[in-house]
């Protein structure tokens, strides 16, 4: 073994440096990335946002779309009492590369005829992330029938399987969706629970227009992405109809539900552990500095109280006496009591007084007979 005085010099770049301070760093986690927020016009730059308050310029602007792929999204004036029925469909948005309409219905005497038949048309491909409860709310208030609608997070684990795991059924954010194919967020501010059937705001426009071309800009991606596969995934493994406020299968117009038989849930997640299966392990406090006090022995697993008010009282001080000589150190002046008590006993100390309350001796009281069981 080399003697400390001869051994080598370290370097000065190491020996300057805070050696733990460079561990920790070194498995610290990465932290998450930071994306600039996305903005319509950074991905059409010659696009137009219409917005829309009478049915007859809605059906003139509708009337000029082309069939195709749609970004889809709804806006409702959002309620804060707990109860009752939501407020009416204020807003629809439809997006495609040049053009997002913010057509506000609630402005409307009616709902304008060509927005309806764009709609229930197969073909223009409505598309967005968890649209099913938005189709139904429509058919709530309006009586629309929608076809060929498209959720983007169900499309998404059909085409990037190994980047998504989980159940098939669960929802992908749009945000979350722009960050990983994107590499943009989009901005959820207080717009998002603002009120939707006044004059919008031009923040309220550029919030309803960036959500609903995100989802047409997602469309056209993972579209490509699956066109780029061996073997694409069925359309209605993400594709379906709503008739009458139903998911209908968009070809046999039966039930459908979110299904794909190709999908790889990945690993299913640990069981969760129940609170009264967990046993309390064997394990020491120190009472005082350089003292060293063992818990009992004894090893139980703790019940919490019942709740219910008709639980008697005799019952709540026994578990409360219990919990208290089982899990706090024996104090050397309590030591007889305790062994009494996990000898078999019919005695038992009192529970500790509540914090606050004057300082009293424990008594030791007789516990009550049993009842006898009825006959």
């Amino acid at each position: 073994m080399t003697p400390p005085s001869t051994l080598p010099p370290l370097d000065s770049s190491i020996a300057s440096s805070n050696l733990p301070s460079l561990l920790i760093d070194s498995a610290a986690p990465e932290p998450k990335p930071v994306y600039a927020h996305y903005h319509w016009k950074k991905k059409s730059p010659d696009g137009r946002v219409v917005y829309i308050r009478d049915a007859k310029t809605a059906d003139d602007e509708i009337s000029r779309l082309p069939p195709g792929p749609y970004g889809f999204d709804l806006e409702w004036k959002p309620k804060f009492v707990k109860g009752g029925r939501e407020n009416p469909v204020a807003l629809v948005q439809l997006a495609n590369s040049d053009t997002m309409l913010l057509i506000q219905v609630s402005a409307m005497s009616a709902f304008p005829q060509k927005l309806h038949e764009v709609l229930q048309s197969a073909d223009y491909v409505k598309t967005g992330v968890g649209i099913q409860g938005d189709c139904r709310k429509l058919y709530a208030d309006f009586a629309v029938t929608m076809r060929n609608c498209v959720d983007l997070s169900l499309l998404a684990r059909s085409v990037d399987n190994p980047r998504w795991k989980g159940r098939y059924a669960s929802p992908i954010g749009l945000s979350r969706l722009c960050e990983t194919y994107e590499e943009l967020t989009l901005s959820k501010g207080k717009a998002r629970l603002s009120n939707w059937e006044v004059d919008l705001s031009q923040l309220q426009q550029d919030y309803a227009a960036n959500d609903c071309h995100s989802a047409f800009v997602l469309y056209r991606k993972l579209v490509s992405m699956a066109m780029d596969m061996a073997s694409p995934p069925l359309a209605v493994y993400y594709t379906f109809n709503v008739v009458q406020g139903r998911l209908c299968h968009p070809v046999t117009s039966l039930n459908w539900f979110p299904h794909n038989p190709e999908y790889d849930p990945g690993p299913p997640p640990p069981p969760k552990v129940k609170a009264e299966d967990a046993v309390l392990p064997k394990e020491k406090a120190t009472s005082e500095p350089g003292v060293e006090v063992e818990y009992t022995s004894r090893e139980i697993v703790v019940v919490p109280l019942a709740k219910n008010p008709t639980v008697s009282q005799h019952f709540k001080r026994r578990q409360r006496a219990q919990m208290s000589t089982d899990l706090s150190p024996v104090p050397p002046h309590q030591a007889e009591q305790v062994a009494s008590f996990h000898s078999g006993s019919s005695q038992w100390p009192m529970p500790q007084q509540r914090r606050g309350a004057p300082v009293r001796s424990r008594q030791i009281h007789d516990a009550p007979p049993h009842k006898k069981p009825r006959p």
